[in-house]
């Protein structure tokens, strides 16, 4: 007979010593809004003085990536603003959407992307969400 495992013994550490359980709610995927008519070059411009921010850009592909101290990154590209549904749409159009973007990071890095992600969203007059049901969490 097999012996179940508990949530206990599943738990495992992660690379920063984080335990899964810990960034389980942190989303892989989310959305950056902006109230402002911006492109990813004004993202650049906007981090160039955070602390040990390597950034590198692809304007005319409309692609950033922030380099982590993990050496992980997070991954920025600009979109529409259409998600192609009423209630996503209906959410860009609350919260005042002039400029969208698609963002990537690694959940365990989530304490490295969260400062950087904090330092955009308010020097660019946005918002950053989670891409779920809910749009949480949001920074």
């Amino acid at each position: 007979m097999k012996k179940k495992k508990t949530a206990i013994t599943k738990r495992k550490k992660n690379q920063d010593g984080l335990h899964s359980a810990a960034v389980a709610n942190v989303p892989s995927y989310w959305l950056f809004l902006s109230r402002c008519e911006i492109g990813v070059r004004d993202i650049k411009n906007a981090l160039e003085s955070f602390p040990g921010a390597d950034i590198e850009i692809w304007e005319a592909a409309g692609v950033l990536e922030i380099a982590l101290e993990d050496g992980k990154s997070i991954d920025i590209e600009a979109t529409e603003c259409d998600l192609r549904d009423e209630y996503s749409n209906r959410f860009l159009e609350e919260n005042g959407t002039k400029s969208l973007f698609f963002v990537t990071i690694r959940p365990e890095s989530y304490q490295l992307a969260e400062p950087v992600m904090r330092e955009a969203a308010q020097k660019l007059d946005g918002l950053f969400c989670g891409d779920t049901d809910e749009f949480e969490p949001r920074i």
